[in-house]
């Protein structure tokens, strides 16, 4: 088979040649840019020393004409330092920015200086010009004295700056100052020759370079064509007749270099690779040999028929002239010989009694394989009778820790020894033998647990019958159980409900009538009438809110307890709150301490009012039953945030007793008390029961934390709007 052309640059030598050609034209061009760099560095150094030289013959000559008194030559000779080949321009700049020599100042102030007209006016017919804006600060810097010397390259230009010093000599006519500056020479020097001398040398090296590219190109096409091309097409052509089926072709290996070496692999590969096929097609027939034999193990599944086939199968998959195969039939083992013919085994007088590599077979379940079987130490020979054998292959059949059986084979077809390869086979053939034979034995034993099975089921079965009609029978006593309950129930929020109307009307009268005879008959009353009556007021109030507190929970309970939404002032609501306790308080000498958060007073807050302080009257009237004399009450009204949404949150503490960790959990079940309160005050413990289901029935929650002998905090959230009419009917399924 062809190989498929290649492009020009798929081809290795084409690659290998141009990657040459571009490393040694990337190293030329990197030696041309560093020549170039290099020839304008140079230039640029020629033309700063040629500039330098020129402009301090200039300043020499000026000063020797001005010393000389000859002042008006130094305009022909400035002009005739511009005619000089590249000097593009000579200029002579007073420190004050104005060209020089071109009007007649200075030549008055040295005539005034000397006192008369030593020096004549020439004729001025040019306009002095100023110093260039781009040159004002390095003239700045050279007249200054900061700078010796200013270069500027610009433009194919190079202007340089030099200063003019004032000499001991200059003092006789320039006396009328003391600057240290006479003035600064501007030259301007073209560098276009330079340059151009450099651009033609750059010019020479590029077309030397390409040429030197071209050169090593066709040599690098050339080495590597005979060095590397040919020995990789001969590789490429064995190959390729490899993949054709063509095992024998091979590569030429008489080179001595490294390509040789690697034909002389690559042939060798050839060979373990003929060599590996072969093998492949040995271990394919007898993996389709072990195959059929498994299929045929599934076909017959009892009887001795199933065991000689399996000892016949083995013996000819290993090419063993005999086979045994021992298995046990109860406590008995019985011996299946395969390869010997009847009068064979008429011959042998007993079989094997498993005490030498039988019994090494049984007892250690492993396999073992001897190229003569007489060397192995727990050989004991053969019985009488047995036929001599030399090679050994065996194996146990077990299945789980349970050992089925034990097959061996002896003398191997042309008096060779059994290999690692037959060894394997026969350890996967054993293991599916072993399969094949629980199956076998299972069979009898799966049909009796079937039978067992099914007349469990039967009994079972009916036990479950009868257990389902004393379920459904108990299911209906448990129903009419619940009925009645129901009813009991309903008739009990009936009777409280009523009950507590009918209890109150004359409760109110009795309250109302001691209070009336406390506020208007107390004169004529003793102090034992007083506090008699005082005792009765006292104990109504608490008997009415003992039955107010029955009335709201029996309400809660059916559901017919509503809410009402109207704006909640919380520091009006606390004053008041204040106000109906402090009598409380005082009567025990216990701090009270109200407090409203600046972002709570700021809040819009819409629930129901009357419950809210029923809420905080029952928590702090709580909070005085616990607290001893001299104590402390806090309740302080803040904005909080509450799962993700703002909310008004009460705390109320006190410094009272305390609580027990077990009596936490408890403290809001209906008619829970905890002792310990100062005085043993008793009460129904109702209060923080009804407590709870109100601030729930409003949308919130309430908790209770508490150390014993360090006080109590309660703390309750509210929603700043009630919640919908829904809230109720949850509130009845809550509790």
């Amino acid at each position: 088979m062809k190989s498929p052309a290649q492009p020009l640059f798929g081809r290795v030598g084409a690659r290998l040649a141009w990657s040459m050609a571009i490393l040694l034209a990337l190293l030329l061009a990197g030696g041309w840019l560093w020549l170039s760099l290099q020839d304008r560095e140079n230039a640029y150094e020629l033309e700063t020393a040629r500039a330098d030289l020129s402009a301090q013959a200039m300043v020499s000559s000026l000063r020797s004409i001005m010393l000389a008194g000859h002042g008006d030559m130094a305009r022909t000779w400035m002009a005739d330092m511009a005619e000089v080949e590249g000097v593009e321009s000579v200029h002579i700049y007073r420190t004050n920015g104005q060209e020089a020599f071109k009007d007649g100042k200075t030549i008055e102030r040295v005539n005034e200086f000397l006192g008369g007209e030593q020096f004549s006016q020439p004729s001025y017919t040019e306009v002095p010009g100023t110093i260039p804006d781009e040159l004002e600060e390095p003239f700045y810097e050279v007249h200054s004295g900061q700078q010796e010397r200013v270069r500027i390259l610009k433009n194919d230009r190079l202007t340089y700056l030099m200063p003019i010093k004032t000499q001991t000599g200059c003092m006789v006519c320039h006396g009328y100052d003391n600057d240290p500056q006479r003035g600064v020479l501007v030259l301007t020097i073209s560098t276009a020759r330079s340059q151009a001398m450099s651009a033609r040398t750059e010019a020479h090296f590029a077309w030397i370079s390409g040429a030197i590219v071209l050169a090593a190109w066709g040599i690098a096409w050339l080495l590597l064509r005979v060095l590397v091309l040919v020995p990789l097409e001969d590789l490429a052509r064995t190959a390729r007749r490899v993949q054709t089926g063509d095992l024998g072709a091979r590569a030429t290996g008489e080179r001595l270099d490294e390509f040789g070496e690697v034909a002389t692999a690559f042939n060798d590969l050839i060979g373990h690779l003929h060599g590996l096929l072969a093998h492949e097609q040995t271990l394919r027939e007898r993996q389709e040999g072990l195959t059929e034999a498994i299929l045929s193990l599934n076909q017959e599944m009892t009887g001795k028929t199933l065991l000689y086939r399996i000892a016949a199968l083995a013996q000819s998959m290993t090419g063993a002239q005999y086979a045994m195969l021992a298995y046990l039939e109860g406590d008995k083992r019985v011996f299946l010989p395969v390869g010997l013919s009847d009068e064979e085994v008429d011959k042998i007088g007993h079989w094997p009694e498993g005490k030498g590599l039988l019994g090494l077979l049984w007892n250690e379940k492993r396999i073992v394989r001897l190229p003569r079987l007489q060397a192995h130490p727990l050989s004991v020979g053969f019985p009488e009778g047995h036929p001599a054998m030399g090679s050994f292959l065996g194996s146990p059949i077990f299945f789980g820790d349970q050992i089925l059986g034990v097959i061996y084979l002896t003398e191997k077809e042309g008096g060779g020894d059994f290999s690692s390869d037959d060894e394997e086979m026969l350890r996967v053939f054993a293991f599916a033998c072993g399969m094949a034979l629980a199956n076998a034995r299972h069979v009898e034993s799966l049909a009796a647990l079937n039978a067992d099975l099914e007349a469990r089921v039967q009994e079972r079965t009916q036990a479950l019958d009868d257990a389902n009609q004393s379920l459904i029978l108990r299911e209906a006593d448990l129903q009419r159980a619940n009925e009645a309950l129901q009813l009991a129930n309903d008739a009990k929020d009936r009777f409280l409900a009523s009950t507590s109307h009918e209890l109150r009307t004359p409760l109110n009268a009795i309250i109302g009538f001691s209070e009336l005879l406390i506020t208007t008959a107390g004169d004529l009353l003793n102090e034992k009438q007083r506090r008699y009556l005082s005792h009765i007021n006292v104990s109504g109030l608490r008997l009415l809110r003992i039955i107010n507190d029955l009335l709201d929970i029996s309400k809660i309970e059916a559901g017919m307890m509503q809410i009402s939404s109207e704006t909640i002032d919380p520091t009006a609501l606390l004053h008041q709150v204040a106000s109906e306790m402090e009598p409380l308080a005082q009567a025990k000498s216990i701090a009270l301490n109200f407090e409203v958060s600046s972002a709570a007073e700021q809040t819009s807050w819409a629930s129901d009012k009357g419950k809210v302080h029923q809420v905080l009257v029952n928590l702090i009237g709580n909070a005085v039953k616990f607290t001893p004399d001299q104590g402390r009450i806090d309740c302080l009204l803040s904005l909080q945030t509450v799962g993700g949404r703002p909310a008004m949150q009460v705390m109320v503490s006190d410094t009272g007793v305390g609580i027990e960790q077990e009596h936490l959990e408890r403290i809001f079940d209906e008619f829970y008390q905890v002792d310990g309160a100062p005085n043993q005050s008793a009460g129904t413990g109702l209060g923080l029961a009804l407590t709870r289901r109100i601030v729930r029935l409003l949308g919130g929650d309430i908790v209770v934390s508490s150390q014993p002998g360090e006080g109590t905090t309660f703390t309750f959230h509210m929603p700043l709007h009630p919640p919908e009419q829904h809230i109720v009917e949850e509130s009845r399924h809550a509790y």
